[in-house]
C-alpha cells in the first residue's frame, strides 16, 4: 500500500487530500483546508512549504510523495494541430507551434501537451503552458515541507478523473450519447472551474469567478454562456450532460437548481467518496481535483500534463537495436541458466567460506601471539647479542701473542660501547691493552694476528715510549684499541699454546725485567703464578 499527498493552492486557500493506494484503487483517509494570503509564488513558496509542514506535523500526516494542483487562471491552452511524425519529433513540433503565438518568452514558461486525436490524416494535441516561476516555487515549497514533488498537473485532469471514478462507482449515470461531450462544474465558496470532456479527451477549460457564484441566477447565467461558448467552438457538437461536484441534498448544493434551469440533465456526485461525514459546506467541490488527481495516479505510470516532467525531444530509435535486443534477450537466457547453476552449489561454498572464515580467525590469533613471542625473542636476542664474555676474549688475546717471553699485557679494560638510537653498528665492546715488549716487531704480529679476527676491529698501535726501566728485558710499551662483535661461544676456535711458566723466585727477590711477574699478563693475571 503506498501514499500520496495531492495540494492546491486557489483564491487564497489551500487544501490538502490524504489517500492510500492499493493497485488502481484510491482510498482518501484524510482532507485539510486553510486560507493562505497569497497564491503560491517564489516569493512565500519558503513560507507556504514551512506552514505545511507544520501543518503535516500537527495532523500527524507522514511525508509521501506529493502532487500539486494547478487551476486553469494561472494556465493558458492551445488546441494544436500538426501533421503525422515520429513520436521523437512531436515534442519539438508542438512546442514550436506554441511558442509562434507567445507573447511570453518561451523561456520563461514550460510546455507540456497530452495528444487528443490521432487519425491517419490528422493529429492534434492539447498544449498547456505554466510559468516556470511557479513550478521553481512548488518545487521550493515541497522541498521546504520535506517532500518529493512527483507530479505538477492541472486540476482539469483531476476534475475528468473524478467524474469517471464516480461513473465505474454508480455515483451517477453516464452520458446517454458515448460519442456527445459532457461537462464538469467544480465550484468552492472562492472560485470554481468549468470544464468540457469529449470521448475521453478535454475540449474546453473555464475558470469561473467568484462573482459568479453570489447568486443562484449569475452561476446559471455562467453555465448558459459557457455552453454557448462551447456550441459556437466546436460546430456540430453541443453538450448532452452537466455534472456537479457536490453531494446533491447537502446544504448550498446547486444541482436541483441548475436541473430546473437547463435543458440538459444535471448530476452531482461526492468528490470525497467514502468521507459524507465531514462538513466543509461549499469547499467540498474543491477537493474533486485532487482526489481525481489521486486516482489518476494510482491508475497510470505517466500523468497526461507533468510541468514537473514535462515532454522533451527524444532521440530516434535504431532499427538496428531489435538485432542487439534478441542477442539481448539470448544473454538473459545463458545469464539465468548461470544463476541458477552458481544458485545450485552456492550453499555448499557459503558453508566452506563460513568454515575457512572461522580458520582464518584462528589463524589470526594464532599469528597475533606468535608476533608477540618473536618481538620478545628479538628483544632478547638484541640483548644477548651485546653481551660479551671477557675470559672467552682474553683467551682469544692471548693466541695472538707469539712469544710469551717477550711480549706482556700489562694493563686490560673491557667496556661496553654505548648504544645510541638507530644505530646499526655490529661492535658492542672495546678493549684497551697496554702491552710491553722488548722488541716491536713482535707487537706489529700480534696486531696483524688480531686484524685476522673477524669479530675484532683493530686501531693502529699507539707507542708510548720506553718503560723506563734500564736494565730489563721488556723496555718498551704501546697502546692497543679493538672493537668486539659477539661472537658465540662455539666461534672461538683458538687453541692456546704456551707451556708453562718456571717457578717463581721467592718472597722478597724481583723479576730481572721489571714485569712484574711471568706469563702473558704478568704475575697478577698468571694462571700458572703464585707459591
Amino acid at each position: 500500500m503506498a501514499r500520496l499527498l495531492a495540494l492546491e493552492i486557489d483564491a487564497g486557500r489551500m487544501s490538502l487530500a490524504v489517500g492510500s493506494t492499493t493497485g488502481t484503487k484510491v482510498k482518501v483517509e484524510q482532507v485539510l483546508s486553510w486560507a493562505e494570503d497569497a497564491p503560491l509564488s517564489l516569493v512565500n513558496a519558503v513560507e507556504i512549504g514551512t506552514r505545511l509542514k507544520q501543518r503535516l506535523d500537527s495532523a500527524k500526516i507522514a511525508a509521501a510523495p506529493l502532487i500539486v494542483s494547478i487551476g486553469r487562471d494561472r494556465l493558458l491552452l492551445k488546441d494544436v494541430k500538426h501533421p503525422p511524425v515520429p513520436p521523437h519529433e512531436q515534442p519539438a513540433l508542438i512546442r514550436f507551434q506554441v511558442v509562434k503565438d507567445l507573447t511570453e518568452s518561451p523561456d520563461d514558461a514550460i510546455i507540456d501537451y497530452s495528444p487528443t486525436l490521432q487519425t491517419a490524416t490528422e493529429h492534434r494535441a492539447l498544449a498547456v503552458i505554466l510559468k516556470k516561476e511557479i513550478q521553481k516555487a512548488a518545487t521550493l515549497m515541497a522541498d521546504t515541507a520535506g517532500l518529493k514533488l512527483v507530479a505538477t498537473t492541472p486540476r482539469m485532469f483531476g476534475l475528468v478523473a473524478a467524474l469517471e471514478e464516480a461513473i465505474r462507482n454508480g455515483s451517477v449515470s453516464p452520458p446517454e450519447r458515448n460519442d456527445g461531450s459532457v461537462a464538469i462544474l467544480a465550484r468552492t465558496d472562492r472560485g470554481g472551474e468549468f470544464v468540457v470532456v469529449r470521448q475521453g479527451n478535454i475540449a474546453m477549460a473555464r475558470a469561473i469567478s467568484t462573482p459568479a457564484l453570489n447568486s443562484e441566477t449569475a452561476l446559471l447565467n455562467e453555465v448558459k454562456r459557457n455552453l454557448a461558448v462551447y456550441s459556437n467552438q466546436a460546430a456540430g457538437q453541443s453538450i448532452t450532460a452537466l455534472y456537479l461536484t457536490e453531494q446533491e441534498g447537502m446544504p448550498g448544493a446547486y444541482t436541483g437548481r441548475l436541473r430546473e434551469g437547463l435543458n440538459i440533465p444535471v448530476q452531482g456526485f461526492d468528490p470525497i467518496p467514502g468521507m459524507g461525514g465531514i462538513d466543509i459546506g461549499t469547499a467540498r467541490g474543491g477537493y474533486a481535483g485532487l482526489t481525481g488527481l489521486l486516482t489518476l495516479r494510482a491508475a497510470v505510470s505517466e500523468m497526461p500534463i507533468n510541468f514537473a516532467q514535462p515532454r522533451e525531444p527524444k532521440p530516434p530509435k535504431d532499427p538496428s537495436l531489435r538485432l542487439f535486443a534478441g542477442l539481448g534477450v539470448v544473454m538473459a537466457a545463458i545469464v539465468i541458466g548461470a544463476v541458477a547453476w552458481s544458485f545450485s552449489t552456492r550453499v555448499g561454498l557459503d558453508r566452506q567460506i563460513a568454515e575457512l572464515t572461522d580458520q582464518k580467525l584462528q589463524l589470526d590469533r594464532e599469528l597475533a601471539s606468535l608476533e608477540q613471542q618473536g618481538k620478545r625473542i628479538k628483544a632478547l636476542d638484541e640483548w644477548n647479542n651485546r653481551s660479551v664474555v671477557w675470559l672467552d676474549e682474553m683467551y682469544n688475546l692471548a693466541t695472538h701473542i707469539k712469544d710469551v717471553d717477550k711480549t706482556r699485557v700489562q694493563q686490560f679494560l673491557g667496556e661496553p660501547l654505548p648504544v645510541t638510537k638507530n644505530s646499526d653498528s655490529k661492535y658492542v665492546a672495546r678493549m684497551t691493552l697496554k702491552v710491553l715488549t722488548e722488541d716491536s716487531r713482535l707487537v706489529e704480529s700480534m696486531v696483524a694476528s688480531m686484524v685476522q679476527d673477524p669479530h675484532l676491529r683493530v686501531a693502529p698501535k699507539e707507542p708510548r715510549g720506553s718503560t723506563g726501566i734500564r736494565s730489563g728485558r721488556l723496555n718498551q710499551q704501546f697502546g692497543l684499541r679493538a672493537d668486539l662483535m659477539y661472537q658465540a661461544p662455539d666461534k672461538f676456535t683458538q687453541v692456546l699454546d704456551a707451556k708453562r711458566p718456571g717457578k717463581p723466585k721467592r718472597s722478597g727477590s724481583s723479576d730481572e725485567d721489571g714485569s712484574g711477574g711471568g706469563g702473558i699478563f704478568g704475575g697478577m693475571f698468571n694462571p700458572f703464578g703464585g707459591r
